[in-house]
């Protein structure tokens, strides 16, 4: 985990993260995909994971924070390559297009070139726009907005200060995650480990046949991506167990032709060109919910109010008498308005954290560091002997 945060530079906030870790703190984890141009809802968890990490301990020692980028979904979501502002000149919202071409949709990131500095430029004036004209709104309903001018600089500056990073990633994946690393260790200065999921996989390869293999899954086995080794698309791959009770998968992918009955498991064996290379098995939703319990071993974690739904259902299939870290749920609220903006759905946007990362920096009246945010009650959905506690 040390290394793959590493990989934007060794920040003072990374390096004191990396140092509690090889001395054996705990891990606090959230998990998500690194959309490009991420909201504040989404990189709100790690500001709820900070103050969560100031509230529990593991005998004594502080947790890690340890924000892991699920690098390896499909690039084609819309949540991830197309960042989406309030418009300003009629209703409804833009989207910010042209990070990832529709032939690309059913490839992971990680495979795909780096999101090009010039079309960020692109986006800033509509960002810009953005800004200024809902900045005015808020301030109406009574929000705290920094003045025009100001607002514009720190518009400037925001995107000014990726465009190093996404000149040194290799891939789209990448460039993702350096978008979200500037934030939390560049300008914040927050002690998370933002990392890579698609780096993790091969380090972990021995312990996740090994949890493949325990027949955690029963006979009814379970299901991994398979990355085609020609187009580099997904495919569906049937996992059972072998001969020694080794994990093996059967996929086939029909655009290419090529597929096994009976392929060996191995997540260190990578596919793709050097740069944008990625592990030729990837887990779905249940093994990526075992791997957070079983291999990371987070004392804690959490997550957006969508991911709520299979975290239960993950949960109530384990055995009895299982104690499961806790999980805190955040579904965000009234950011930046004092009172409920009603039925405008623009304001409800961005109250909600919706919008770009960039726009909420511009926004803000407070100097530096991470923003204060409002912070409903959150849901601890451990299960404990079959008892869900709330």
């Amino acid at each position: 985990m040390g290394r793959s945060a590493r990989k934007f530079g060794e920040t003072a906030a990374v390096s004191r993260a990396r140092v509690r870790l090889r001395a054996g703190a705990p891990l606090l984890r959230v998990s998500h995909q690194p959309n490009v141009l991420a909201a504040l809802s989404i990189i709100g968890l790690a500001l709820l994971q900070r103050d969560l990490a100031t509230a529990v301990s593991w005998e004594g020692v502080p947790p890690v924070i340890v924000f892991a980028c699920v690098d390896h979904d499909a690039a084609g979501d819309r949540r991830f390559r197309s960042p989406r502002v309030p418009a300003w000149d009629r209703k409804g919202l833009v989207s910010l297009g042209g990070a990832v071409p529709k032939r690309d949709h059913d490839r992971p990131p990680v495979v795909l070139p780096p999101l090009d500095p010039l079309t960020l430029e692109r986006w800033f004036s509509t960002m810009e726009q953005s800004t200024m004209h809902w900045g005015s709104r808020l301030q109406e309903f009574g929000g705290a907005v920094a003045e025009d001018r100001e607002c514009r600089r720190r518009l400037r500056e925001t995107i000014t200060s990726l465009k190093p990073r996404l000149e040194a990633s290799d891939n789209l994946g990448e460039a993702a995650r350096a978008m979200i690393s500037q934030l939390l260790n560049g300008a914040w200065g927050l002690d998370v480990l933002c990392v890579s999921e698609s780096e993790l996989l091969p380090m972990l390869s021995e312990e996740l046949v090994d949890l493949l293999g325990r027949g955690r899954f029963g006979d009814r086995g379970c299901w991994l991506w398979r990355v085609c080794p020609t187009c580099l698309k997904r495919r569906i791959a049937r996992v059972t167990l072998g001969a020694r009770g080794r994990p093996v998968a059967a996929w086939t992918c029909q655009e290419c032709a090529v597929g096994e009955a009976r392929e060996r498991i191995d997540f260190a064996r990578l596919v793709g060109a050097p740069g944008r290379q990625i592990p030729a098995f990837l887990p779905r939703v249940e093994v990526e919910d075992e791997i957070d319990l079983c291999i990371y071993r987070a004392i804690g974690g959490v997550t957006y109010a969508g991911g709520v739904g299979h975290l239960v259902h993950h949960r109530e299939s384990q055995p009895p008498a299982t104690l499961l870290p806790p999980e805190f749920s955040w579904e965000p609220k009234r950011l930046i308005l004092p009172h409920d903006p009603g039925t405008e759905p623009s304001l409800q946007f961005i109250d909600s954290g919706r919008c770009p990362f960039p726009l909420y920096e511009a926004w803000r009246t407070e100097p530096g560091g991470p923003p204060a945010i409002r912070k409903p009650p959150s849901t601890d959905l451990s299960i404990h002997e079959g008892r869900e506690h709330a």
